[in-house]
């Protein structure tokens, strides 16, 4: 997978197989360039935006995430047992994971 473009140390949006794929691991970002190829080992999740949505925006909404709480939320779907389609939605993913930390931060004195 070729790198597009790094939004943090931790999200990067790639080319893979001549689709655009956003993809976050720790340090997956760091000293990263477009043009790079990925290092597949970084990689913890992959991100497919469905048809019509904005690549660059959803990736932006991730690099705002901390990673613990992408891997807390999907964590949690594979335990309370959604079915594995929803589980693999990445707008749904991205969605819970931006209104936890939403609230999160709300919560922050």
């Amino acid at each position: 997978m070729e790198i597009l473009r790094v939004f943090n140390n931790n999200v990067v949006l790639a080319k893979d197989r001549g689709r655009e794929v956003i993809l976050t691991g720790r340090g997956l970002g760091f000293k990263a360039k477009p043009g790079m190829t990925v290092d597949d080992a970084k990689v913890a999740r992959v991100f497919v935006p469905a048809q019509g949505r904005d690549p660059d925006h959803m990736a932006q909404l991730l690099g705002d995430i901390p990673p613990e709480i992408i891997r807390l939320i999907s964590e949690t779907m594979d335990e309370i047992g959604l079915s594995s389609e929803a589980a693999q939605s990445s707008t749904l993913v991205i969605a819970l994971a931006d209104h936890v930390c939403g609230a999160l931060r709300r919560a922050e004195p």
